[in-house]
């Protein structure tokens, strides 16, 4: 083997490790959060058409119609918008879709270790992409997420969820 194909040979041996290490690496950093959120969710959420944030109260009068449009359902409760808005552009709403595709950033048995939290679910972000909505449902005072896809919760890193907090403030005021 002449010395040219030998060094061709150890560069195109070298881009295939490192190919199968950064599948690999992918693989560890999303395979969680893929089954969480579906394969369709987490591409609505690294890439959005469009991001909505819903202000969320329980529906308690079940004597009137749920208005269309406005209602969610977490957890087998249906929770209604009391304020909207779009924060496709909205500063910091790309770093916080972002860290919602990492594993690192969750715990995925929260109940656990926060057994008498009861969640408030205040919060939602809805990330349209074509024809699919994602929803995240978001319990600031557990530091929880819910997936519908999944109808489980997860816990969010302290970090992620105090960002939350302040974008939600600047966003809604609430």
């Amino acid at each position: 083997m002449t010395r040219g194909k030998f060094f061709i040979f150890l560069i195109f041996s070298l881009a295939l490790l490192l190919t199968g290490f950064a599948l690999l690496y992918r693989y560890t950093q999303t395979h969680e959060v893929i089954d969480f959120w579906g394969p369709e969710g987490c591409q609505s959420i690294s890439s959005p058409d469009h991001v909505e944030l819903w202000q969320l109260v329980p529906w308690t009068d079940q004597s009137t119609d749920l208005p269309e449009g406005s209602t969610i359902s977490i957890q087998d409760r249906q929770y209604i918008a009391t304020k909207k808005k779009s924060v496709t552009k909205a500063p910091g709403y790309i770093n916080a879709s972002g860290a919602l595709i990492l594993n690192r950033n969750y715990n995925w048995s929260p109940r656990e270790e926060q057994l008498d939290c009861v969640p408030a679910w205040t919060h939602a972000l809805l990330y349209r992409r074509g024809k699919h909505t994602t929803v995240v449902a978001i319990s600031l005072n557990c530091g929880w997420v819910y997936s519908r896809e999944a109808n489980r919760v997860a816990g969010i890193n302290k970090s992620i969820a105090e960002g939350l907090a302040r974008l939600f403030q600047e966003q809604l005021g609430s």
